[in-house]
């Protein structure tokens, strides 16, 4: 027996909430207005960060009550089952997209020639106090079973940095140009549209929270993820300008601290 205060379930809870939400959505997008393009770096991250924001997070809401009303109506349901976060993950990263494809807010795709130029640079020496400690990371990840975000960078390279890596991973030491040529290519990387990967990244810790307020797709996005597949590897980029010749210290200690306790965890397993 059902009242009028029953929350619809599935796929009409879905539509239910959408009519309930979509009005205000609609009207968030007109008030915003178009967004200006502009040429210069700074501008092209500060309206990208502006444009499509508010529908996000009304997208993001309209989702999480479905959720939540889901759940607390389990009870009264005989036939209702939990459901599947990775769905749910998956829904969510496909309302994310179309609002982003309505909004224009999709980064526009560089080509191999191009990449780089007139933008910053996200992956420069200063950003990696310890090359061979990232290496080994990405590396060590890249020879175990199943996916990874190791044996996902690795894949995307191309031959020769993919060689620059394994041999600094092996603890040979690169030369300055080399080291320069590889941070260059995991620079390149960043750039690619297909780099981020829902089944690749889901492990890494604080990515769910990161799916829902992050820009999905971007380059500096791309970054923010790196960031979190090796915090301890890899400068944050809001605090590359930030740090003095003490900071920088600790964190090269940090890291090489962080690549002998990876080594031993290996030798242990062998």
């Amino acid at each position: 027996m059902s009242t009028e205060n029953d929350v619809p379930l599935g796929d009409d809870s879905r539509r239910y909430y959408e009519q309930q939400f979509g009005d205000r959505i609609r009207q968030v997008n007109k008030g915003r207005g178009a967004t200006p393009k502009s040429n210069s770096e700074g501008s092209n991250w500060s309206s990208r960060a502006g444009c499509g924001g508010g529908a996000v997070a009304a997208f993001v809401i309209i989702r999480i009550v479905i959720a939540l009303f889901r759940v607390s109506s389990s009870h009264s349901s005989q036939n209702y089952s939990n459901p599947d976060p990775t769905a749910f993950h998956q829904d969510l990263d496909r309302l994310l997209q179309q609002n982003r494809e309505q909004q224009g807010d999709l980064p526009v795709p560089v080509d191999g020639a191009a990449k780089g130029i007139g933008l910053i640079q996200l992956v420069g020496k200063e950003d990696i106090p310890l090359p061979k400690g990232l290496c080994y990371r990405i590396h060590r990840e890249s020879l175990g079973p199943g996916n990874s975000p190791g044996k996902h960078i690795l894949q995307l390279l191309d031959p020769d940095a993919r060689a620059l890596l394994i041999r600094s991973a092996e603890g040979n030491e690169l030369l300055p140009q080399e080291e320069k040529d590889l941070l260059e290519a995991l620079d390149d990387v960043l750039y690619e549209n297909n780099f981020y990967d829902a089944v690749v990244f889901r492990n890494v810790p604080g990515v769910a929270i990161w799916r829902l307020l992050g820009d999905i797709g971007s380059p500096r996005s791309n970054r923010q993820l790196l960031e979190k597949c090796y915090p301890q590897q890899i400068v944050p980029l809001d605090k590359r300008d930030k740090l003095n010749d003490r900071d920088r210290a600790r964190w090269k200690e940090q890291a090489q601290e962080d690549l002998d306790k990876a080594k031993a965890e290996d030798r242990r397993a062998k």
